[in-house]
């Protein structure tokens, strides 16, 4: 297998959403009843292109053999995004990106992931994130979220 990890560019906007709406498709058709709600890839590629132009904002993608396989990314103290396409799962790419922006986050960065995505929350969990406050079904989320802490007690 070989994966390279390298900083994104606005360039990279298509396979980003890409990347980002496979995964959001896959990993939340295993607790949500439909994934209808969820914007499209135009829509994702679009808001990377405006979100990579943000001075604050760092993003990383994975390539496997050339293609996209993840992506991760972060803004001042906290960790955006993480996603890695389906079937590159448990395959090491996702803890490769967590490794990459946990270099970039201080201590005390905060992450809010779905509370029933059980995968993700192990991941943050076996790297040492600490799970903070329960924030439930907010205005435009898609399910009900929690918070977790990087490198500190919540």
């Amino acid at each position: 297998m070989s994966v390279a990890i390298r900083e994104a560019t606005i360039a990279d906007a298509p396979a980003l959403g890409a990347v980002q709406m496979a995964a959001l498709l896959a990993g939340y058709a295993e607790f949500l009843e439909t994934t209808a709600a969820l914007p499209g890839v135009p829509e994702r590629v679009s808001w990377w292109r405006a979100e990579l132009e943000l001075p604050d904002t760092r993003a990383w993608i994975a390539e496997h053999d050339g293609n996209a396989a993840g992506l991760v990314s972060i803004g001042p103290g906290e960790l955006r995004w993480l996603c890695v396409m389906p079937e590159r799962w448990r395959g090491g790419i996702g803890t490769a990106l967590l490794a990459t922006a946990e270099q970039e986050l201080p201590p005390g960065a905060t992450l809010e992931v779905p509370e029933a995505s059980l995968r993700a929350r192990r991941l943050f969990e076996r790297r040492g994130w600490t799970r903070g406050e329960e924030l439930g079904q907010r205005e435009g989320r898609v399910a009900p979220e929690v918070r977790y802490r990087f490198g500190q007690a919540a």
